[in-house]
């Protein structure tokens, strides 16, 4: 269904990442995970990402996007992914 490469930035306790799991998943759409809590660099990017240095996820880089996705909503979600 997709072709375009999707990584969400994320943490286990967020439910706005549960969320966004589950609604890829359900839509068998293919993404690369990264935990957070388990990569020093990866929270890094996510607090030069986000306004004033927060650490909100999830963050979601989809290619061909030219923009980076912080706590998307489903619709915003499947507004750019064309669902």
């Amino acid at each position: 269904m997709m072709s375009k490469k999707i990584k969400m930035y994320g943490t286990t306790w967020c439910s706005d990442c549960l969320r966004t799991k589950v609604f890829f998943n359900f839509n068998n759409i293919p993404f690369e995970y990264i935990n957070i809590e388990k990569d020093d660099a990866a929270r890094k990017y996510v607090v030069n990402v986000n306004p004033e240095g927060n650490q909100s996820v999830p963050v979601i880089e989809i290619e061909g996007v030219n923009e980076i996705l912080i706590e998307p909503t489903i619709s915003k979600l499947k507004e750019i992914l064309n669902i």
